[in-house]
């Protein structure tokens, strides 16, 4: 199916009145076959790998579908102007009303993803074919509901040959999120969109040199903590807590002396293994359960049969078989997503003979050493993210021209430095997190040449000096932060002109000094944190641009705290919390300047009456206007 040339890419139809779409539920006749029974009003079929675009006011919703071959996986990917909610099911369109709106509440649907800024912007619905707990294997009766034959409580499947997976359309509704969701933003949602269903050949196997790596990724840091995970009694049912130690199970603190369960769910088997804390902690997770599930339930002849190791790696390799990793029609393995699994050692460098993976994700585990370079000169792998492991050494450069787009190397042991290269040899770079490490440096000039750059996280990552004028540079740059390194002298002016789609500044708990730079009302910021710094001077003119681009839906915080800033209460202050379009509700608590030398009521020790009736507590204590001395007069 030929896609739309850029950029007349098709466009979501949005709506914000589900009543006025016909109830939507497929069913099917004598023969098996699906009777739609909708109109295209409202719907949006999309094809497979073609992108969208999306533009949503507040409470609209976008109701899509696509169409699933039994055994193929659902992925997409998505670039937003801010957070937004994808309820799914199947054969039934999921919809969610405000009470706020209609009042009265009402939604229907099976289960829903909430993305984030911070949230990766790619997803793929995993399939659990042991256990039948995913998108693929839900029924249309309720939330979370699941069929096929290994769910706990197993049914038929809405539709589909194979009684352990569904297959045909599968319903996407996405939400622009507004104020009922109490942590969320709300105001005009804008997207670009990308739905692709990754259908493999049955029984076309791992190419030989992709199975032989992720054999060998299994062999050295999985498998030895495997052998020695805890076996209660397997003829229990697949998810009964006294089967075999689950890491669901472990952080859920089940095996702990503490813990109050269900008393027919009663934990039996305290002597054999038991926990007293620190159940949450993936540097401390004993073992690895990746493929282990497969090993146990592959086996229908004896279901307490233990296999010597992971079906879905044996002969020619089967990825329907392998959780966790994802392959394109050909076999090629193009996704591997191993959070969490307690994987430990160091990366074998056959990892280098995927050559078709596009995205690793291998955060909170306990992997270890340096990250193989070849990793890094990959062709083709688009997002890599390592977050909280232990690995270690120089951060490796990408190959020239690298089409890395998102790249998280936070709460590990890199030490040397943040090299240039990564700047200079991927120009597509969107997101660089490096979070809680010790790269004891400055910022290199060559990030001049990140200029797709919209993330750059961070913090209490050991840099030094001052920020580099290239910076202004980064015209797409929508967050930066910078909290807790050692940063120091004036936060240029030049920077803020040149980061002109900034959203988010956090600079807290560095040295930066001298007067705040002028945020322009031109400037879409909406978040500020200056906080623990050495700002000073007075500064109404300089948030005088950030007060008036405010809207009224605007969930914007401004924290000047511990700093030196002098000079009376600005006017664009009482107009942030005040005007119908300054902060929202007037939450006196998203504004915060408490600590600094901002001045009393002239001739008093108190603030000014309007500071003290919008909430004194969050400006501290002020400074008493100086009075001049009385001069006596003389004979």
């Amino acid at each position: 199916e030929t896609c739309p040339a850029w950029p007349g890419k098709e466009a979501l139809v949005p709506r914000d009145d589900f009543e006025a779409l016909p109830r939507l539920t497929e069913a099917q006749d004598e023969t098996g076959q699906y009777i739609p029974l909708f109109g295209a009003g409202g719907i949006n079929t999309l094809a497979s790998g073609c992108p969208v675009t999306l533009s949503l006011n507040a409470r609209e919703s976008a109701y899509c579908r696509i169409w699933i071959p039994a055994g193929a996986v659902l992925r997409y990917e998505w670039e937003a102007s801010q957070p937004f909610v994808v309820f799914y099911d199947w054969h039934v369109v999921p919809h969610y009303v405000s009470a706020t709106v209609d009042g009265q509440f009402s939604a229907d649907y099976n289960g829903y993803n909430y993305f984030t800024r911070e949230s990766a912007t790619v997803y793929t619905f995993e399939p659990d074919h042991t256990h039948g707990r995913d998108f693929y294997h839900t029924a249309s009766e309720g939330t979370n509901v699941f069929c096929g034959e290994g769910a706990l409580y197993p049914r038929d499947c809405v539709v589909g040959t194979d009684p352990a997976i569904n297959e045909g359309w599968a319903y996407l509704t996405l939400r622009s999120l507004a104020d009922d969701y109490d942590d969320a933003e709300s105001g005009v949602l804008t997207a670009e969109l990308t739905f692709t269903v990754l259908q493999r050949t049955e029984g076309g196997g791992i190419p030989l040199p992709q199975l032989r790596a992720l054999r060998e990724l299994y062999e050295s840091t999985c498998k030895p903590s495997q052998e020695q995970l805890p076996l209660f009694d397997l003829s229990k049912p697949p998810l009964d807590v006294n089967r075999h130690w689950t890491s669901e199970h472990h952080r859920a603190g089940r095996y702990s002396f503490e813990h109050t369960l269900d008393p027919a769910e009663t934990y039996a088997h305290q002597a054999r293994f038991n926990t007293s804390g620190d159940e949450r902690n993936y540097d401390t997770l004993p073992y690895c359960e990746w493929l282990f599930a497969s090993r146990l339930d592959s086996n229908s002849s004896d279901p307490t049969a233990v296999l010597p190791g992971p079906p879905g790696l044996d002969g020619a390799g089967d990825c329907q078989q392998l959780a966790g990793v994802t392959c394109d029609h050909n076999g090629n393995v193009v996704e591997l997503d191993l959070n969490g699994l307690a994987l430990r050692g160091e990366l074998p460098s056959s990892i280098a003979d995927l050559t078709s993976l596009e995205r690793l994700a291998i955060s909170n585990n306990q992997l270890s050493g340096q990250l193989p370079p070849a990793i890094f000169s990959s062709p083709v792998l688009k997002r890599l993210d390592v977050t909280h492991n232990h690995f270690s050494g120089p951060i490796p450069c990408p190959a020239d021209d690298s089409p890395l787009r998102q790249l998280d190397l936070s709460q590990n042991e890199f030490a040397v430095g943040l090299p240039g290269c990564l700047f200079v040899a991927a120009p597509r770079l969107e997101r660089l997190a490096i979070n809680y490490l010790s790269l004891n440096s400055e910022l290199p000039a060559e990030i001049k040449e990140a200029t797709a750059l919209k993330e750059l996280l961070a913090d209490h990552a050991g840099l030094t000096g001052r920020l580099p004028g290239e910076m202004h540079c980064l015209k797409r740059l929508t967050r930066l932060s910078l909290e807790r390194n050692h940063l120091s002298g004036p936060f240029p002016q030049w920077a803020v002109d040149g980061m002109s789609s900034l959203r988010e500044l956090r600079l807290s708990f560095n040295g930066f000094s001298g007067p705040l730079p002028t945020f322009p009302a031109s400037l879409p910021l909406e978040r500020v944190y200056l906080d623990h710094n050495r700002f000073s001077g007075a500064f109404g003119p300089q948030i005088r641009g950030f007060a008036q681009h405010l809207s009224q839906e605007s969930f914007a915080s401004l924290n000047l705290d511990h700093n030196e800033l002098s000079g009376n209460v600005p006017d664009a202050v009482y107009r942030m919390l005040h005007d119908a379009h300054g902060l929202k509700a007037a939450s006196s608590w998203h504004i915060t300047m408490i600590e600094n030398h901002l001045l009393c009521e002239p001739g008093g020790t108190d603030w000014q009456e309007w500071v003290l009736r919008a909430g004194g507590q969050y400006f501290g204590r002020c400074t008493p206007v100086a009075q001049p001395a009385s001069i006596e007069g003389g004979g």
